[in-house]
């Protein structure tokens, strides 16, 4: 596919006013032009469907050019291996949530042993945005019973806002789906207390959609607390 064509069909769908919105939510130095999500799946799917090759495509011209490169790639029949090759050579230069979370989203596999192996190599990046990859990649297809230790001896405290939100979003659905578990982890983690509060947070909020999830949280919150206590 040539780059002409895919710009154009990007600036026709460009929405000022969404620009405007999301812009400083973004926070991006890649330009942003302003196309909503369903719009870009839209693209992306049109593209599929023509076997239209991205392969040849430049990297991080803009925001939304990547999540359409991104969306393909993820969606493609290439192989696991070379959907992790492309990954290895994109990730480095991302530099905002909004792609990292869009290509995760896509992303689909059940190759644990993989996936892990990739997951640990993206956790211990340089990069900000490809450690927040390697949480939020956890997070939409292994987030098991059986796997949550593993990603537990991953996670590591970071400096980074985006990263720490990452963490915070894993750890809360963690709590939320298996929180004996998580109580054992959160008993001896290294965290911050902020990336703690956080995650604390949001499975608080995550809870209140189900008052029956919302007591259980709470019973398991009240005896965390209670141990944290007792610890100090």
């Amino acid at each position: 596919m040539e780059y002409a064509r895919l710009q154009s069909m990007l600036i026709a769908k460009i929405d000022p006013k969404y620009l405007l919105f999301c812009g400083p939510i973004v926070n991006a130095k890649t330009p942003l032009l302003g196309v909503r999500m369903p719009d870009l799946h839209e693209i992306a799917k049109k593209i599929i469907k023509d076997k239209d090759d991205v392969k040849t495509l430049p990297f991080h011209q803009s925001v939304e050019m990547d999540i359409v490169i991104g969306f393909c790639r993820m969606q493609s029949n290439d192989a696991l291996d070379d959907k992790y090759q492309f990954l290895n050579a994109f990730l480095p230069g991302v530099d905002n949530w909004m792609v990292i979370d869009s290509l995760a989203s896509s992303f689909s596999t059940k190759d644990y042993g993989l996936g892990l192996r990739k997951i640990k190599q993206y956790a211990k990046s340089k990069a900000p945005f490809e450690r927040r990859f390697a949480y939020i990649h956890f997070l939409d297809n292994f987030i098991q019973k059986d796997k949550v230790n593993d990603i537990f001896k991953i996670v590591k405290p970071d400096a980074h806002y985006y990263v720490k939100m990452a963490i915070a979003w894993l750890l809360c659905e963690c709590f939320v789906r298996y929180p004996n578990e998580t109580e054992v982890y959160l008993a001896n983690n290294v965290l911050d207390d902020w990336t703690i509060n956080k995650a604390i947070l949001r499975a608080k909020k995550s809870a209140l959609r189900s008052i029956v999830a919302l007591k259980k949280l709470a019973y398991n919150l009240n005896r965390y607390s209670e141990k944290e206590k007792n610890n100090g």
